[in-house]
């Protein structure tokens, strides 16, 4: 039963684990300073803008559908007085 245990890790090992992995990318580029930093800045910055386009424009396709909902809405609405005033004074007029 002891040999089951011993293969559970302890909290201090797991921390201690943990915390030489999150040194490792800083050392990595201490280590390999030929690294193009500033063509990852330029990667990273040209996909972070292309996402936000994409998000501005996704939602103004959102926002116009919506207009175009509530415009229809509105003359649905609308229609049936305006062709109602429109044939009333049409024939006011002729009688």
């Amino acid at each position: 039963m002891a040999s089951h245990l011993d293969a559970i890790p302890v909290l201090t090992e797991a921390v201690e684990d943990e915390a030489d992995y999150a040194l490792a990318p800083a050392t990595a580029l201490e280590a390999a300073p030929e690294l193009d930093l500033g063509g990852l800045e330029a990667q990273l910055t040209a996909t972070v803008q292309d996402y936000a386009s994409e998000l501005v424009h996704q939602a103004c396709r959102d926002m116009e559908a919506v207009l175009i909902e509530q415009v229809t809405d509105r003359l649905k609405a609308r229609l049936p007085a305006l062709i109602a005033e429109v044939l009333d004074e049409h024939f006011r007029a002729r009688f």
